[in-house]
């Protein structure tokens, strides 16, 4: 599917939209139709096409599924300590 992006100094997706009227410095990028948004900052866009090049130092998906989690336990104790049992 084809998207409308907008991208910084090393190409790396900044915005993306489904509109249909590009703007100035927008890049028109197909992406799978599979894709997962979610990892969208592990990508750059060279010669007009997606390229997987994560930031160094990335994590990668397990650390940020445990940051999710650490988040969750979080607020679930803020809601706990308000009173707001679930």
């Amino acid at each position: 599917m084809q998207y409308m992006t907008l991208l910084n100094e090393e190409g790396r997706i900044r915005q993306y939209s489904l509109d249909t009227h590009p703007g100035e410095g927008v890049v028109i990028v197909d992406f799978p139709d599979d894709f997962d948004f979610g990892t969208v900052d592990q990508y750059r866009v060279v010669d007009g096409a997606l390229s997987h090049d994560p930031l160094p130092g990335d994590p990668g998906p397990e650390a940020a599924a445990y940051t999710q989690q650490e988040r969750n336990d979080f607020i679930e104790g803020l809601m706990e300590g308000l009173g707001n049992e679930q």
